[in-house]
């Protein structure tokens, strides 16, 4: 397939009217966005969104794209984001968050720059919680060298609360389509997937250190929290990593750091993902707790090895 734009936004939207605007407007925000696709996929809202998104498609024509579905979750509508981009490259930004518009210009110079294209790119992220003066930034700096051309092996160790999670990430659309990655559908946490089912395919790689990514985290109206009418702001998006959830049986142990999770060689470690993605699908809504990824960590892999 030929590639028509660098960047593909995929936000996967339901019912986002109160947020859709200010995420949207952060996307094309760049000086030049002519080679920026926003792909809004409207996951069956009711509350105007699709109205919205056909908005601001008339007023960006070539750049903004309105996709409506019938409800299939954020795992459903991630899917058909990343069926339908036209980019070198892929992003998920879910519909109540943004980028930072500094952060965008430095991405967008780096990924246009690329004579041969990397597999992935990895930013910052910031957890932008309302009312907070100061605003927590999970950067890489201990494990990534910024600015250069990466393999796995020039990687360090992460710290503890340094995860590499869906809004830290840039793929390669290639490298997510030969994944053959199918988010499983009305299922919660399925962004844990997204950010490490493409990890076997992903030959080089490239950090820069900009806090791009504004998450609003703990809030029920999420696409990936409608699912269940019962939860609250409060179990809303809680962490896996670090604290027991509130809602599952499951305690949290500690999470696995990027470059113990890629010993041996590269059949091996496409291996251990292809089980990691098959048991993480299964783990949908049932009695007693979130139908969604309960966590990988590092004794769980290394047991299974």
């Amino acid at each position: 397939m030929q590639e028509k734009k660098t960047l593909t936004f995929v936000v996967p939207a339901y019912n986002m009217t109160e947020y859709l605007e200010r995420c949207v407007e952060s996307l094309i925000a760049s000086k030049r966005n002519d080679d920026i696709e926003v792909l809004i996929v409207d996951d069956g809202s009711s509350d105007g969104t699709l109205e919205m998104a056909k908005t601001f498609e008339a007023r960006n024509p070539g750049i903004v794209r309105a996709i409506h579905q019938e409800n299939k979750g954020h795992g459903g509508a991630v899917n058909t984001g990343i069926a339908a981009a036209s980019g070198m490259y892929v992003k998920v930004v879910d519909a109540d968050d943004w980028v930072g518009p500094e952060s965008l210009e430095q991405v967008m110079a780096v990924l246009r720059g690329k004579d041969e294209p990397l597999d992935m790119l990895v930013t910052n992220y910031v957890y932008d919680k309302v009312g907070k003066r100061n605003k927590h930034v999970v950067n890489f700096r201990h494990a990534m060298e910024p600015g250069k051309r990466l393999t796995w092996d020039d990687l360090g160790h992460f710290g503890l609360t340094e995860y590499i999670l869906m809004h830290a990430l840039i793929y390669r659309t290639a490298v997510v389509r030969e994944s053959k990655m199918q988010l499983p559908e009305h299922t919660f946490y399925v962004d844990f997937i997204y950010a490490y089912q493409p990890f076997p395919w992903v030959k080089s790689l490239q950090y820069v250190d900009t806090p791009f990514y504004h998450y609003r985290p703990r809030r029920a109206e999420r696409a990936d929290g409608r699912d269940d009418p019962t939860r609250g702001p409060a179990a809303a998006r809680q962490p896996v990593h670090g604290a027991r959830h509130p809602r599952t049986r499951y305690g949290a142990r500690r999470p696995i750091p990027l470059h113990d999770s890629f010993s041996g060689d590269s059949e091996f470690r496409r291996e251990r993902f292809h089980d990691f993605v098959a048991r993480s699908g299964e783990l949908r809504e049932e009695e007693g707790h979130v139908g969604g990824y309960r966590g990988v960590f590092a004794d769980d892999l290394q047991g299974r090895a």
